[in-house]
């Protein structure tokens, strides 16, 4: 089975350490694996034939040696020691507009604040600088008060795009805008000129009606003129999000047929617009509602339906013969996005995610839907069919290591289970 990073455990944490041992074809180096998947200066090199591009969600993390996600070391682990030159960063403005990396828009998981609020009600003296932590899982929870306080602190972006750019000037990232701060982080960017060409943004359809509500707003913040030029975009529609605009536009059962024309009329409005567009993003799993049985429920049917539509719609986002007119060099962009840790809860282990808004565990849905969570969630798996361009992922090496081994004819076994985020529990011992 192929997973890369290996586990290890320590006494002082129930959180494994790991180290990375690639597992390649013989006579293919990780240099070459790295050069091929991760490519220098990408957004200078839509124009040409690349091989699948994999991105590192988060920095190269390691929970049980002390480095946090979306910190200064874990970034940089990622584009200096770990030789990456793809890396996405997640990002939260705080109250007075100041943009901080960091996965949830409340920071409960990774620092301990006087506080328990959004980073948004925070102003930035307030949270800037203040250490990072990594919390301990007690019986499937994030501990309230059992932490380790780590070397690193909060950090602003323009301080870790600075440092990275300056550790490797060829790497390129994708930021993260969630929510309804997207357009202002657009209006942010197209005032620094240091990061066209090496930036990125991903946006979603939760705050923002169609293509034209979101030009409007990026237009209300005040952007720098050129921005339409100048700050590449990536729009991303998560296949739940799809029925809601479905919903939205009336349809309150809504079909495969009518989840998929959502999803088509949201992206069309905002390929329509003159902006960069460089990449659209959805989830795949490639199930069908066709291989449900007749007990599953109403919810599960709907998610089953969500995930063919997106399907549908990477087909049509790839080979659509009027976008390809439009924007000959778009890409099509996936995940490959892995639970947060699993844990052992009254003798079970379940893989649990970390909820976005408060930065709590929710467990993964343990019914029919468990298994789309599986299916975006191996590596892979979002990448058959020769269909993405992209994959942000949460097991780069894994994806890597997979296109490689594809490359030289030989599939390898893999599966959702991700050892290195797996909770040592005594249960097991």
């Amino acid at each position: 089975m192929l997973s890369q990073r290996k586990p290890r455990r320590r006494s002082d944490t129930n959180w494994p350490m790991w180290e990375l041992e690639w597992d390649l074809p013989a006579g293919t180096s990780v240099s070459e694996v790295l050069a091929r998947y991760s490519t220098p200066n990408l957004l200078q090199k839509l124009d040409e034939k690349l091989d699948v591009q994999v991105v590192e969600h988060r920095g190269m993390f390691n929970l049980g040696k002390g480095i946090q996600e979306c910190t200064k070391t874990a970034i940089l682990s990622a584009i200096g020691e770990g030789h990456r030159n793809l890396c996405e960063i997640d990002i939260a403005l705080t109250a007075d507009g100041v943009p901080i990396v960091a996965h949830e828009f409340n920071v409960f998981r990774v620092a301990a604040l006087d506080e328990d609020k959004p980073v948004r009600k925070f102003l930035s003296h307030q949270i800037v600088g203040r250490p990072v932590i990594i919390r301990e899982i007690e019986n499937g929870k994030i501990s309230e008060t059992n932490y380790r306080v780590t070397d690193q602190t909060i950090s602003t972006l323009e301080d870790i795009l600075d440092s990275a750019i300056q550790v490797n000037p060829d790497a390129t990232f994708i930021l993260d805008g969630r929510d309804d701060e997207a357009h202002l982080i657009v209006a942010w960017l197209s005032y620094r000129s240091a990061y066209f060409g090496k930036v990125a943004l991903l946006f979603y359809t939760f705050k923002y009606i169609d293509g034209d509500h979101f030009v409007q707003l990026v237009e209300s913040a005040d952007p720098e003129p050129r921005w339409r030029q100048t700050v590449p975009l990536m729009p991303m529609l998560f296949p739940m999000e799809m029925v809601r605009i479905a919903r939205d536009l009336g349809h309150s059962h809504p079909t495969v047929d009518e989840i998929y024309g959502a999803a088509k009329y949201w992206i069309d409005s905002v390929l329509a617009q003159d902006i960069c567009i460089f990449a659209v993003q959805t989830m795949l799993s490639y199930v069908s509602e066709d291989t449900l049985e007749d007990a599953a429920t109403e919810d599960e049917r709907l998610a089953y339906r969500a995930s063919e539509a997106s399907t549908r719609l990477a087909y049509y986002v790839k080979f659509d013969r009027d976008i390809k007119e439009a924007r000959p060099n778009l890409k099509l962009s996936t995940g490959t996005r892995s639970y947060d840790f699993s844990a052992v809860t009254q003798g079970k282990r379940l893989q649990f995610h970390n909820e976005f808004f408060t930065g709590r565990e929710e467990a993964w849905d343990t019914d029919l839907r468990h298994y789309i969570r599986c299916r975006q969630g191996t590596p892979g798996i979002p990448l058959l069919h020769d269909l993405p361009d992209l994959v942000i992922s949460d097991r780069s090496e894994d994806d890597m290591a997979l296109l490689a081994w594809k490359s030289a004819g030989v599939k390898r076994r893999v599966d959702v289970q991700a050892p290195h985020l797996d909770i040592y529990d005594s249960e097991e011992e």
